[in-house]
């Protein structure tokens, strides 16, 4: 959309517009993308045997374009994500999902495909059948938005994480924008 704004005096009936000489101009964009609050995306289903598979419902509605990240890696006691593993972008497609759609992201051990949108990887996402994580975030791996977070081994409370095992991430309850399951449930 394309707005014209004209600078004016007085008011009412007795408005003067400027519409001579150099008008003042600015541009701006509308929101591109929808920002997720935490809870608004689950983890319903999760494999790391072959196929690693997961899959996710939506709790709201989401926009088209809007662009969300999965990770494998964990949350360290310092509250950062490492950055030792991989991490898959999934974009929303441009009609948008509605609430209660499941989306299932699958693996063939070198690509990866999504049932809904595009998914692109960086890293080497890969689930560890000892157990693994997924942490669901917007915006960059140094200072995310945190959404959801799923665990396959317990959360840590203590020591220093490796590639299968996670705090629960800050911001996150544990029992409703987080889970943690046992690897044979």
């Amino acid at each position: 959309y394309y707005f014209k704004i004209y600078p004016y005096t007085n008011s009412g009936s007795a408005i003067n517009y400027k519409t001579d000489g150099n008008v003042p101009q600015t541009s701006g964009k509308t929101l591109t993308q929808q920002i997720l609050d935490p809870g608004d995306i689950a983890i319903l289903g999760f494999q790391s045997d072959n196929p690693d598979k997961f899959a996710f419902i939506a709790l709201t509605n989401i926009l088209g374009g809007t662009e969300i990240k999965f990770t494998d890696n964990g949350w360290t006691d310092d509250n950062n994500l490492s950055s030792n593993e991989g991490t898959l972008t999934w974009i929303v497609p441009s009609e948008g999902i509605n609430k209660g759609t499941i989306i299932t992201v699958t693996s063939d051990g070198t690509n990866w495909t999504v049932t809904q949108g595009t998914i692109s990887s960086s890293g080497s996402p890969a689930f560890a059948t000892a157990g693994d994580q997924i942490i669901v975030y917007q915006g960059s791996s140094s200072s995310p938005t945190l959404i959801y977070a799923f665990s396959s081994s317990p959360w840590l409370t203590t020591g220093t994480i490796t590639s299968k095992t996670s705090y629960l991430p800050t911001g996150l309850t544990n029992g409703t924008t987080a889970h943690c399951f046992a690897s044979t449930y």
